[in-house]
């Protein structure tokens, strides 16, 4: 472990809490004081030794300005960050949020005078937060204790900054540089991604280019980001509680020879959340909706997890138009006898009474192996874990009552699977349903394979992709060959295997 850890029991929180402590290896013998950076998440487990481990290269090689890095604890970030919601819809949605007033009282009656009591503090304090936590700072730049200049400090995305000075004055160039490097280094080493990278806030942020919408068959706006200009269309679908965020790696590595579609289904990133009734079929004609929204005749649907299951419902939908179907850590139990019917029922007991904590839970339980990056694993868990449980739940209801045979065995079509290490697959059973049922494993890799190692799972997309293209392509030529000259596509069945999980 890097630095001291001290477990301060809150009067104010009613709770123990966990407040990490590095102090510059220099201030033991040079009476110095030091600025002191707060880090919200900084527990051991979360954002504290990264942040830590930054601040002591950078004391080391003379980078920036020496600091003490102080991690304070969080537990539920949702309730502890956040003020009380005034809009009806969030308050029932989030009945846990509130707690920000309560947090800020601790921090400013509780953690800063218990470190600054131990340590050599200058009265210079920062306050540092990533996403949630970062919106948390910027909603209180009125803390009495950090009021004497306050100024936020630009940083990586989706962080902030609020730095105090306790002399008249802006805050020092050396000080920004180290507040920039540590911050801008903690992101490399496993930020909370932004729509675009992977895991992203729930919360609403600028459209990118390319974003449009379409409404789905019962009238839910569903949105989705263009890119590229190819003749086949990729259409990215992500999975439960998830969005199009997480399909970062592949939209720009695919965008320069396919034109690629990422996402939103209904209730999820900037799509409509209105549906009544949630259901694998109505999350197939979100994604059918967009496809017909497009001019591509030839459509690849991509899905992973749960998106696998509304990629086969779209792809049902529309024969005349879909070649292909790759399911991303999913499809891999086409025929349903893999269902452990007690530990679903159980899940979805927890979801109907503590959704945040038992998605979370869940999240890490069973989606990484032993080798998943923990901080990765964490971040993914915990925004997943920010999910409406107006969706969440229904949704997770949804998948567990679906039954993929039906829809599977209508296909005729390429169906791929490429998964990760940890579910098996019986491609026997999948092939009596869909004969050309393929299915690719890629090691190292847990359930979100196209984050966890996505140079490899591209380069293995890429080629099921050119073999999808290569078989249809063959299978144009020989129905030229009978009709005698002109070739009218259609559907056709080619080797490709599929695989996936919730």
């Amino acid at each position: 472990m890097i630095g001291a850890s001290w477990t301060l029991s809150s009067a104010v929180l009613g709770d123990t809490r966990q407040v990490n402590v590095w102090t510059p290896a220099a201030q033991a013998r040079d009476g110095r004081r030091y600025t002191v950076l707060y880090v919200l998440d900084g527990a051991l487990d979360q954002d504290f030794q990264h942040v830590a481990g930054l601040a002591q290269l950078g004391d080391l090689s003379w980078t920036f300005e020496p600091v003490i890095v102080v991690g304070v604890q969080t537990r539920n970030r949702r309730a502890e960050l956040t003020p009380p919601a005034s809009d009806a819809r969030y308050v029932s949605a989030f009945p846990e949020a509130g707690g920000a007033a309560a947090f800020r009282r601790f921090l400013e009656t509780e953690v800063i005078p218990f470190v600054e009591a131990r340590y050599p503090a200058s009265g210079r304090r920062a306050l540092a937060g990533e996403s949630l936590a970062g919106l948390f700072v910027v909603d209180n730049l009125r803390i009495p204790t950090l009021r004497a200049t306050l100024r936020r400090v630009r940083s990586a995305p989706g962080r902030s900054i609020t730095s105090s000075n306790a002399n008249p004055g802006r805050p020092s160039m050396r000080l920004k540089q180290m507040i920039r490097a540590l911050l801008i280094g903690a992101s490399l080493a496993g930020c909370e991604m932004q729509p675009g990278a992977g895991p992203s806030s729930k919360t609403t942020v600028d459209a990118p280019a390319g974003t449009r919408t379409v409404r789905s068959a019962d009238g839910t706006e569903i949105a989705f980001a263009v890119a590229g200009a190819g003749q086949t269309a990729l259409v990215f679908i992500h999975g439960w509680s998830c969005d199009s965020g997480y399909w970062d790696a592949q939209v720009p590595a695919f965008s320069n020879q396919y034109t690629t579609v990422a996402v939103d289904l209904a209730g999820h990133g900037r799509s409509g959340a209105e549906r009544r009734r949630w259901s694998m079929a109505a999350y197939g004609q979100d994604v059918a909706a967009v496809v017909r929204s497009l001019p591509h005749r030839r459509i690849i649907l991509i899905g992973h997890s749960m998106g696998g299951y509304a990629a086969l419902g779209a792809a049902r939908l529309l024969p005349e138009r879909v070649i292909g179907v790759v399911g991303v850590d999913s499809l891999q139990d086409l025929d349903g006898q893999a269902t452990d019917e007690a530990g679903a029922e159980m899940l979805l007991a927890g979801l109907r009474r503590q959704p945040m904590e038992t998605t979370r839970g869940f999240v890490l339980e069973t989606f990484f192996t032993e080798r998943s990056d923990p901080a990765l694993a964490r971040r993914i868990a915990d925004d997943m874990a920010t999910a409406p449980p107006s969706v969440s739940v229904p949704s997770m209801e949804a998948l567990m009552r679906y039954d993929p045979k039906p829809t599977a065995s209508a296909l005729r079509m390429p169906v791929v699977a490429i998964i990760g290490e940890m579910m098996p697959v019986d491609e026997t059973a999948a092939k009596r349903l869909v004969p050309g049922f393929r299915a690719r494993k890629i090691s190292r890799a847990g359930h979100f394979v196209q984050i966890e190692e996505p140079d490899t799972f591209n380069a293995e997309l890429r080629s099921e992709l050119a073999r999808i293209e290569a078989g249809r392509t063959s299978a144009g030529q020989t129905a030229a060959a009978r009709q005698g000259s002109t070739f009218h596509p259609s559907p056709v069945t080619s080797p490709s295997p599929s695989m996936a999980t919730p």
